[in-house]
């Protein structure tokens, strides 16, 4: 009996400790959009999609403009916003868009307009703290090339 018992116990850990292992939480870019501030961490490039990616962040950013603030605030408002390392001349993707509105479709597609600057983005990995924002566009020899933009809290 207690054989039965014990043994009934290991496979009842072994199953809990097994579910545990592989369960992920899987996020939607509504669900962690809106709470928090956000920074730019990384830009990669791929040229094409799928080839590995390039990290191209310190030929493309100044240190000012990775320590910009973004919010994607409730009723859709944009904001990207200097930090403690201000810069002379901010000329981030996202700096220019501060000032503008957000909007989500289907949880697939983020749209970021300030005035005519219209920003599309499609997302990669989404978790809690970090999204993947994508753009993919034609290179000046007319190959497809996508860029990730790598936000975190």
């Amino acid at each position: 009996m207690k054989k039965t018992f014990l043994a009934g116990c290991m496979l009842l850990l072994m199953l809990i400790s097994c579910q545990k292992e592989s369960v992920e939480k899987e996020y939607s870019a509504s669900q962690v959009l809106t709470p928090g501030q956000w920074q730019l961490k990384k830009l990669s490039v791929e040229s094409p999609p799928g080839s590995g990616a390039a990290d191209i962040t310190s030929a493309t950013f100044d240190p000012c403009e990775l320590d910009d603030i973004i919010e994607f605030k409730v009723g859709g408002n944009f904001s990207c916003t200097e930090n403690a390392n201000v810069c002379a001349r901010n000329s981030g993707i996202f700096y220019n868009l501060h000032g503008g509105g957000w909007t989500l479709s289907g949880d697939t597609l983020l749209t970021i307009v300030a005035g005519y600057n219209i920003q599309n983005f499609r997302f990669g990995t989404i978790t809690a703290n970090s999204i993947e924002l994508q753009q993919t566009s034609t290179n000046y020899l007319g190959e497809p090339t996508r860029h990730t933009f790598l936000i975190k809290k």
